[in-house]
């Protein structure tokens, strides 16, 4: 991997160059291939969908742009080798077995032990968590590369008085803050022990280490801003104009809404450090992270003190701060965002568990029992065994829950138009299939925010009113079929035909009515939701459960009349949709809200069997839902005590905007009830 310097600092082994870096080469290979055979085929969702279409035509992603990895992600999209979606996907997994090898590196370099060193970057290459991010397209493993590739660098610069090794890690330093960067930040406390070993060889160095870093993030942010004018179809908030509005894309303002959620609080703060703390003790297996905790003791121990304390520093701030700073409901969408955020911090983990295993074999050795060989493969068990445990939830070449749902959504759509689509869950993945696999060509892809898709009824930025303004004339102007997955106030003042999961503009209907119409293709993946098994992936499992619960909802409205043919139109699979929870409640809310005892009295027998079906996978909105559908239900039968009750309880637990008790509730309230 590097050449073995001169000089080495206290602490740091020399090396058999050719030996040593065959033996770490060898991981880095073996770490690419594991994760290229686990790897989607396809698109998946998370952020995965926006990161493949955005490499693929080179575009500006969401902020700050991580405009190193679209950059990337945009090479390995032009290798000719499976689908697009894979390549990017392996550009992932590259950046995870650089990761795993320079965190061998490390150990080997500070213990001179390769069983160690090879336990250290074998185990984090099996543990669930990075595994997950090394197989997708996300930005969360070229983070770990960055920090990890930068330390190693560091720290033979700091051994060799290199001014060419300084002069690199600076560059690779400044190339990770053109991806994660506030990640990137938060784990800068571990390149201070190189930067005070070196002394005044780095500090005489500084300026210009940091004027490298500069240049180098620059770079890539300049060619951004530059990309941002050029034509692509998927173009984030769109050209970039002046430095304040760069400034502001980079910063992540826009974010500020979902970091920090009104109804999160300290109990929220407490539940996702207890997460951490219990994700971090099963990423290596309870003996890995004895080892990890023993490593650290005894490192401290012998004398890396002050490496040490710069590593916890940077675990602390890359998990618990993290966790402080946030301001994240607990609850599984949140949970599964926050997921791959503590990696660097696993990564150190991985580091630790490389000391505490040197620690033990040289223990090994002094005793004449043959105990060493009993320990290495102790040690190979336990990779093997993380193996064998997290290929169930990683290995995934047959996943293709996101291509199948956004190709159903965009065959239900009856004619060629327009499609406005709304959430990254849906715009990745049908963005993908359009513009990349060429699915549904004659559709025009529009998005409700006008944030990702760079062709644009309304301007991200736009207050809500102009928004509401703006695709109301462009409803009117139009003479094509217009199918939404989103019709809120926008669409109120046009009929709507609901086909499913989503609905059709339909001037028939008459202003802010929607017709129930009967879709076969909408009822076949319905029925094939509900026949599948809960996904073990987070982001797909809890998306089946919105769908599951969208299509309740019209499965609800088209209940409403018993004297409409929609009735027997939906009878086979009514059943179906009351085995889950989900579907129950789309149904429930649905119901409360339209007129006549029939809708009442199935809104109450669906909430009695939803809540009989509550597992542990809802979240605050689910609950703040339930009381509100409850409210409702008491309001319609006279009951308005409960009713207030009931939608007081829903915005205590959701204090959002969108919470439609809200409304009720002033509702309630003028009419003196």
């Amino acid at each position: 991997m590097l050449r073995a310097p001169r000089a080495t600092l206290p602490g740091l082994h020399p090396l058999e160059p050719r030996a040593d870096a065959l033996g770490v080469g060898l991981l880095f290979v073996g770490a690419f291939v594991l994760y290229a055979v686990s790897a989607p085929r396809t698109v998946m969702l998370e952020d995965d969908g926006l990161f493949v279409t955005t490499a693929a035509f080179a575009g500006v992603a969401h902020p700050p742009g991580y405009p190193l990895y679209v950059l990337l992600g945009w090479l390995a999209s032009l290798v000719p080798l499976g689908e697009v979606a894979w390549r990017v996907h392996a550009l992932s997994g590259l950046m995870g077995a650089l990761t795993c090898a320079s965190v061998a590196w490390l150990v080997l370099r500070r213990t001179g032990d390769r069983p160690a060193a090879w336990l250290a970057g074998a185990a984090l290459a099996a543990s669930e968590h990075f595994w997950s991010q090394a197989i997708i397209a996300d930005v969360y493993t070229t983070n770990t590369a960055a920090v990890f590739l930068t330390l190693a660098l560091a720290q033979e610069a700091a051994a060799a008085r290199s001014a060419r090794l300084w002069i690199a890690a600076a560059a690779v330093y400044g190339l990770g803050l053109a991806n994660h960067y506030p990640l990137l930040i938060l784990a800068s406390p571990l390149f201070l022990a190189c930067a005070a070993g070196a002394g005044r060889d780095f500090g005489r160095r500084a300026v210009y280490l940091a004027a490298v870093a500069a240049l180098a993030a620059a770079a890539l942010y300049g060619w951004m801003a530059w990309r941002s004018h050029q034509p692509a179809p998927v173009n984030f908030l769109g050209p970039i104009g002046s430095w304040g509005e760069f400034l502001s894309f980079v910063d992540r303002s826009i974010y500020s809404h979902i970091d920090q959620n009104p109804n999160a609080g300290p109990a929220d703060k407490l539940f996702f450090a207890g997460h951490f703390a219990t994700q971090a003790l099963l990423q290596f297996g309870v003996v890995g992270t004895l080892v990890a905790l023993w490593g650290a003791f005894t490192s401290f121990r012998g004398g890396w003190r002050l490496g040490l304390s710069c590593e916890a520093l940077a675990f602390v701030a890359s998990s618990f701060l993290l966790v402080a700073v946030l301001g994240f409901n607990y609850e599984p969408l949140r949970i599964s965002t926050f997921r791959p955020y503590p990696l660097v911090a696993y990564c150190i983990l991985a580091l630790w568990l490389g000391h505490g295993a040197h620690a033990l074999f040289r223990w090994a050795r002094a005793r004449r029992a043959p105990l060493l060989p009993v320990f290495h493969a102790a040690g190979a068990l336990l990779v093997a065994g993380l193996c064998a445990w997290n290929a169930g939830v990683n290995y995934r070449p047959h996943d293709r829950f996101a291509e199948e749902q956004a190709q159903a959504l965009l065959e239900i759509a009856e004619e060629d138009g327009v499609f406005v689509l709304y959430a990254d869950p849906f715009v990745g993945p049908m963005s993908y299939l359009h513009w990349v696999k060429g699915v549904r060509p004659n559709l025009r892809l529009l998005e409700y925010h006008g944030v990702y898709i760079a062709d644009r009824v309304v301007r991200p930025l736009w207050p809500t009113g102009r928004k509401t303004a703006g695709w109301a004339e462009f409803l009117r102007n139009t003479d094509l079929p217009v199918y939404s997955l989103w019709y809120g106030p926008a669409f109120s003042g046009a009929g709507l035909a609901h086909l499913g999961f989503f609905v059709r503009v339909h001037e028939g209907a008459g202003p802010g009515r929607i017709e129930i119409r009967a879709n076969d293709k909408a009822k076949a993946y319905f029925g094939k939701l509900i026949a599948m098994a809960p996904p073990r992936d987070p982001p797909s499992a809890i998306h089946r459960n919105e769908m599951l619960r969208a299509y309740g909802e019209y499965l609800g409205l088209a209940q409403a009349d018993e004297r409409s043919s929609m009735n027997g139109y939906v009878a086979d699979v009514v059943p179906l949709a009351e085995g889950s929870y989900w579907s129950l409640m789309g149904m429930s809310k649905a119901l409360a809200t339209q007129p006549g005892e029939r809708s009442l009295r199935l809104a109450e027998t669906y909430l009695r069997r939803a809540l009989e079906l509550v597992g542990d996978d809802r979240g605050k909105k689910d609950r703040a839902t339930e009381r509100f559908v409850e409210g409702q239900v008491a309001w319609r039968r006279g009951d308005t005590g409960k009713a207030r009750t009931a939608f007081r309880e829903s915005l205590s637990i959701d204090r959002g905007a969108d919470n439609p008790a809200r409304q009720a509730l002033e509702k309630l309230d003028s009419s003196g009830g």
